[in-house]
């Protein structure tokens, strides 16, 4: 291929005329390579030329400057993301765990309240919780995890650690239901701790009341006194925490007071209860014996009055003894002596 006029001449053409000027090339630059090894003459001149060329590099290198720092900062933006996902979930089960470590504290609390409870009043019953709540608003019950399998009948008390709560008014295999004392249709006898006094406290439809109605006005009674259970009907056992009085007030006629008490129980948050077993006493009869028919002391028919016809002499009973004892045993009344007319 012939060279184009007015260019450069070729280093290498056909005819061979540019070998000596290769080798010129040749000689300087190992000239030069020597002279720089030796004396590093051509350090300033390198580094002048490396500085001039730096800004080149880093422009050259800069799509892959930003290539590597976009992929970091997705991939570190979805490390973050995944850490905090992973966080969040165990920050959940945290909470969860604590939440439910605080439940089950305040659940052996009330255990140990009920268990309090029951050695102070030495009382025996039987543990249930509660399983659901009647959602009627006219009526307050609550149904039971117990039932007759586990000894549970109906008209039971039932308890919390802090006062009565009701009692049971129906009771199947596996679960009963309670009716609670607020319920408008259930009463109890009640004693007011600090006097005496004895009331029925009615409940009210409301959770948080009691009402006592009929309470003369010169009753010793304030607000703030205790109300503790009666036992009169033998349903609850006497001296259980049942209220406190807030409130006196005249009733409707304005012949009575009424008192509003704040219930001792907390009907809205327990979740386990004590079921109180009946304690029955035995009676005398089944101690000593049938008890004597009154007309076999007396000779006579109960119903008519009259005269049993085979009816043996009244039986003499001890004290009739020892009084007829007593009047033979004591001596004969001396009658006065009369003085003889003078």
């Amino acid at each position: 291929m012939a060279a184009s006029t007015g260019d450069a001449p070729a280093l290498f053409t056909p005819e061979g005329h540019g070998t000596p000027r290769v080798a010129a090339w040749l000689l300087l630059a190992i000239v030069l390579m020597v002279v720089d090894h030796r004396t590093g003459a051509l350090d300033q001149l390198r580094s002048r030329v490396a500085a001039l060329a730096d800004p080149l590099y880093r422009i050259a290198a800069t799509p892959a400057r930003a290539a590597r720092v976009a992929r970091d900062a997705v991939g570190d933006r979805r490390d973050l993301m995944a850490e905090n996902e992973r966080l969040r979930q165990a920050l959940l089960l945290a909470e969860a765990r604590l939440g439910r470590y605080a439940a089950v504290a305040e659940q052996n609390a009330r255990l140990r309240e009920l268990l309090d409870v029951r050695e102070r009043h030495r009382l025996e019953g039987r543990l249930a919780e509660l399983i659901d709540i009647d959602l009627d608003p006219f009526r307050h019950r609550l149904v039971l995890g117990v039932g007759r399998d586990g000894g549970i009948e109906p008209g039971q008390a039932v308890i919390d650690g802090r006062g009565v709560m009701g009692q049971v008014i129906a009771a199947e295999a596996r679960h009963a239901t309670m009716l609670l004392l607020t319920d408008p249709g259930h009463a109890i006898p009640v004693t007011v701790l600090r006097s005496g006094l004895r009331a029925i406290a009615y409940g009210t439809g409301a959770t948080d009341a009691l009402r006592l109605p009929h309470i003369p006005f010169g009753a010793d009674v304030r607000v703030g006194d205790a109300l503790v259970s009666s036992g009169i009907g033998g349903r609850f056992p006497p001296g259980l925490p049942v209220g406190t009085i807030r409130e006196l007030k005249p009733d409707d006629t304005g012949t009575f007071v009424e008192a509003i008490a704040l219930p001792a129980a907390g009907l809205a948050r327990s979740g386990e209860v004590l079921v109180l077993r009946e304690e029955r006493e035995s009676l005398p009869e089944a101690a000593h014996g049938p008890a004597p028919d009154p007309g076999e002391a007396t000779g006579h028919d109960v119903r008519s009055g009259r005269p049993r016809e085979d009816a043996s002499p009244p039986a003499r009973t001890a004290a009739t003894t020892a009084r007829e004892a007593a009047r033979e045993a004591a001596p004969a009344p001396v009658a006065p002596q009369r003085s003889a007319p003078r």
